[in-house]
């Protein structure tokens, strides 16, 4: 996930469907998201938010208490007006970081790219750059202990949000010039591993499917990487994978 995080943006013209029905394809997937989704990044935020809070009474002492108050407002449930101690999954659902992991959420399991109300939207993929919130989950993987219990579903869903973006055309990388401006290329080859996950196939099955002899096999370039098209055409055909929907989110109602 490294490498992706520091690609380079370009613009991001957005597109909201606002005003318009849905493309039938884009609501069945959006309708699946909003019934499978159940937060499932909220108990690990909990462990985080109690962890630093826990640590700011241990260091202000008798004045901690006062901290941890006034840390505590912004997370704060409308629906409880006595100070919260402790957090709950219920005070995290409106926070910032929760939003933002739902969208990771969506944009890797279900190939929806949400804005921050919720809505579908989608890019030009010739000419725009997105990117999941890549610095902000950077920034948590960073502070979060490594017994955090949220660090290895975080990093899988970058992981996977990561080769998808590949798959969509939406990442470039700087190409090599002599000189003038600093053209781009769009990312045109995966790596084996990278595919498996976002196909939801074991390693092995994957070794299969590179198997020269095999009668379903994957292509390789010559550095080991399999392009693009190639991994396309057997995400397409494999019944594991959810194509992304978020070039939907303008076109006309089915």
């Amino acid at each position: 996930m490294d490498d992706l995080i520091n690609a380079i943006p370009g613009t991001a013209p957005r597109f909201k469907a606002e005003d318009a029905a849905l493309h039938a394809d884009l609501a069945a997937r959006l309708n699946q998201f909003h019934h499978d989704y159940d937060h499932p990044y909220r108990e690990h935020i909990v462990e985080l938010l109690n962890t630093l809070s826990r640590t700011i009474q241990v260091v202000f002492g008798p004045k901690g208490g006062d901290v941890v108050q006034h840390f505590h407002e912004p997370a704060k449930s409308a629906r409880r007006s006595a100070p919260i101690r402790r957090y709950t999954a219920a005070d995290v659902v409106d926070l910032p970081i929760t939003r933002t992991l739902r969208e990771l959420y969506a944009y890797a399991y279900f190939g929806l790219i949400l804005d921050e109300a919720g809505e579908p939207m989608r890019l030009h993929p010739m000419e725009s750059y997105w990117s999941p919130h890549f610095p902000t989950i950077g920034r948590i993987l960073n502070v979060a202990g490594s017994d955090w219990s949220g660090r290895e579903p975080l990093e899988a869903a970058g992981d996977i949000a990561c080769i998808r973006l590949v798959i969509d055309g939406l990442i470039r990388e700087p190409a090599l010039s002599s000189g003038g401006p600093q053209p781009f290329r769009i990312l045109d080859a995966v790596s084996p591993v990278s595919l498996a996950k976002l196909g939801g196939v074991s390693i092995a099955t994957m070794r299969n499917l590179l198997n020269p002899l095999g009668s379903n096999r994957l292509r390789l370039d010559p550095t080991g990487r399999i392009p693009v098209a190639e991994a396309r055409r057997w995400l397409l055909g494999h019944s594991g994978y959810r194509a992304s929907v978020w070039q939907l989110a303008c076109d006309d109602a089915a």
